[in-house]
């Protein structure tokens, strides 16, 4: 399902340091939006603030009509692609991708054959399904990169925040939303190449 994202006002610092001034936008249902500027500029910290990892200073988070800022980020169901992966080192590629399908706020909603299902599903649509009894370890980048995607979109009825790589334009449609945050402006070109052309 999409929804709809808004964010605003947003506004945080760390000590006198201004991280995010006075942010607003709307992601609509579907939709991709990217957030595109140098190091420093807030990029990760508009994201963290709409995930509900860090708390705004001031402003609002409003996920499907609904004032999510004071929410905690379980209770938001979002995911993120990290570029560094992260991934549990003592896990296997099925458990990474698994986890968060058994997190305490939704192991009530799978069995062990839906979570099953939906790792197979997932890793067949990355291309994986071979290495799922690997460690991350035993993973090229690429792989890694894969696993970390696939982690995210286990959770797919949810909307997806995820950063510019390889695969992306496999998994743009209308069924979730996509906040992209780049550093890098010929990616966000690239990116719409892939989709539009």
């Amino acid at each position: 399902m999409s929804v709809e994202i808004k964010v605003e006002n947003l506004k945080k610092k760390y000590g006198k340091v201004v991280a995010v001034e006075g942010i607003s936008f709307n992601v609509l249902p579907g939709e991709l939006f990217a957030l595109l500027g140098p190091s420093g500029a807030g990029k990760t910290t508009t994201v963290n603030l709409i995930a509900g990892i860090i708390k705004p200073d001031e402003g609002e988070v409003w996920i499907d009509g609904f004032n999510v800022t004071k929410f905690k980020p379980q209770q938001r169901d979002c995911s993120m692609v990290f570029e560094s992966y992260a991934l549990y080192p003592h896990f296997t590629v099925f458990e990474n991708m698994a986890f968060p399908l058994k997190s305490n706020v939704r192991k009530a909603q799978y069995t062990p054959d839906m979570i099953d299902k939906i790792v197979q599903e997932t890793a067949k649509i990355l291309d994986i399904v071979d290495l799922l009894n690997r460690y991350p370890k035993e993973l090229s980048g690429g792989q890694k990169q894969r696993v970390g995607l696939g982690r995210a979109l286990v959770r797919r009825h949810v909307w997806r925040m995820t950063l510019g790589i390889d695969l992306i334009h496999n998994f743009f449609n209308d069924t979730c939303n996509y906040v992209l945050y780049i550093h890098f402006f010929p990616l966000i070109i690239y990116l719409l190449r892939m989709l539009y052309t």
